[in-house]
């Protein structure tokens, strides 16, 4: 509760980390931060938050996401395709979006499961590749369906997005997304999304073909040659090896 000796005070939440802001209730609504609220009584507000999105909610680790929008995606257990976790759209209002984004290289092969509760033919889920609306988008009462696509060489930017029109409230006014798959299809770069994360994966000094994050003296290009594990140090059995017999008389 706030003294009245004001006309208005300014509110802002501050999410510890791990978390993010999701919105107001009690006597101020919205997900506006910071925001004003008018003092012309006592009043009492709430501010609420969620766990933070992590590539692990949609099993992605080989992948890096940013999330944003009017508020940012989030990790959940209520509603999953695995049983385990899933991603969630922030919880937004009329005439704002909600938005999960990352970037591959091709080619390859990628696939995720979606599903959507909102208001049919105006509130959707859709998917965006390099910037181009993907068609397909999802709206009403929708269970988990799966989508595949192949892509082509080059770098690509990947984009989810809930976004709601400017009335009208259904469903649960929410999207999800589960089970992220991204399999490159040059040998090398599968290989390494076996044993490293996102950030790793996008630093060459670590999984680059010349890189050697192990310090065993053995590249990753040769790792991956010689089917060794380029996070954990191989033993000399690892190597080839050469042996010499001198011929008979010699």
């Amino acid at each position: 509760s706030f003294p009245t000796r004001r006309s208005s005070d300014l509110l802002t939440a501050t999410p510890t980390a791990g978390y993010t802001f999701a919105g107001w209730s009690g006597d101020l609504a919205g997900v506006t931060n910071p925001t004003t609220i008018t003092m012309s009584a006592n009043r009492s507000v709430t501010a609420l938050y969620t766990a933070a999105f992590h590539s692990s909610d949609v099993e992605a680790e080989n992948l890096i996401f940013t999330t944003g929008g009017t508020v940012p995606w989030f990790g959940q257990s209520a509603v999953t395709h695995d049983g385990i976790d899933a991603a969630r759209s922030g919880a937004i209002a009329n005439s704002q979006e909600s938005w999960l984004q990352t970037t591959v290289t091709g080619p390859g092969a990628l696939s995720f499961w979606w599903k959507v509760s909102s208001q049919s033919s105006a509130d959707y889920l859709e998917f965006y590749l390099d910037g181009v609306l993907q068609t397909g988008r999802i709206s009403g009462e929708v269970a988990w369906t799966q989508v595949s696509s192949t892509l082509a060489s080059g770098s690509h930017t990947l984009r989810w997005r809930y976004q709601k029109d400017a009335a009208t409230v259904a469903g649960s006014d929410a999207a999800w997304l589960d089970q992220i798959s991204w399999v490159s299809a040059d040998p090398f770069l599968s290989w390494s999304g076996g044993f490293f994360t996102g950030p790793q994966l996008a630093d060459p000094a670590i999984s680059g073909p010349t890189a050697d994050p192990d310090h065993d003296g053995i590249p990753n290009l040769m790792e991956f040659l010689l089917g060794g594990n380029p996070t954990v140090a191989a033993t000399a059995s690892l190597l080839p090896t050469l042996t010499a017999t001198p011929a008979a008389g010699g």
